[in-house]
């Protein structure tokens, strides 16, 4: 749906573009799923127990949410529904999921992975009737299109992602009217960086993610902010509508660093 082009200033040339194959974007995505998506692998082609469906990438992120990586190499198919199938297995069969993960992390980590996965499609383009698809649907669904250019470099855009959570896991406990208020602004302000940004919450605290994580919002006395920027998180107090505004270059600076 998109039509990025990459130019050579050097050679005054366009960068031909690649599509890339099934096999290429798995090798690739899993090769380099930390750098790309904030995602450490839990396996590859995992075969489910109960039938012949085969998990392609399972995996899970920076917030410790469980990922299903689906891959399509043309504008049509039923990935989006398989992922969706899958999604409820894994909800239905926890015990399985359990045991895959205490057999290949560390036992601390395990206790912390959350079993309402997220579904990332990764394909040469889409179109507009995957995102209506997706419209309908409840959870985390990404759609993610990956461009080869030339030999050693390759795009990654977020297409389209579904914003329809179910927002009743956020209710957060905010310790005063104050605190709701200056939230509000703060995801307000957040939201409108780009289109690609997702709020995700819980009780006591929410984050924001284009394709990886950029920053946290912690509900204690005020608000703290934590910021990645350079590869680290660094945190910030905010009380006031002033001390947001002293950090907004801070967090557009990392909008854009991720």
């Amino acid at each position: 749906m998109s039509d990025l082009k990459l130019f050579n200033l050097n050679t005054k040339k366009l960068i031909k573009t690649k599509s890339l194959q099934i096999l290429e974007m798995q090798a690739l995505i899993e090769s380099f799923s930390e750098e790309l998506l904030e995602i450490n692998i839990i396996a590859s082609n995992y075969r489910i127990s109960r039938g012949t469906e085969i998990i392609p990438t399972l995996g899970y992120d920076g917030n410790y949410n469980l990922v299903i990586i689906e891959y399509r190499n043309n504008r049509f198919g039923k990935i989006i529904n398989k992922g969706l199938v899958l999604i409820d297995y894994i909800k239905e069969n926890i015990s399985e999921f359990k045991m895959l993960i205490g057999s290949v992390i560390n036992n601390d980590v395990a206790k912390l992975i959350n079993y309402q996965p997220r579904l990332i499609i990764i394909g040469n383009d889409f179109v507009k009737y995957d995102e209506y698809a997706i419209k309908q649907m409840l959870g985390q669904i990404e759609l993610i299109k990956i461009q080869g250019y030339g030999n050693n470099h390759i795009l990654l855009e977020k297409i389209y992602q579904n914003t329809n959570l179910d927002h009743r896991q956020f209710k957060y406990s905010f310790t005063s009217p104050s605190q709701e208020k200056l939230y509000h602004l703060v995801n307000e302000y957040l939201l409108s960086l780009g289109d690609e940004v997702i709020e995700v919450g819980y009780q006591n605290y929410c984050y924001y993610r284009k394709i990886k994580t950029f920053m946290y919002l912690l509900f204690n006395d005020g608000l703290e902010c934590r910021v990645l920027l350079n590869g680290e998180y660094k945190s910030y107090q905010i009380n006031n509508e002033k001390d947001f505004e002293k950090i907004k270059t801070k967090i557009e600076n990392s909008y854009e660093q991720n």
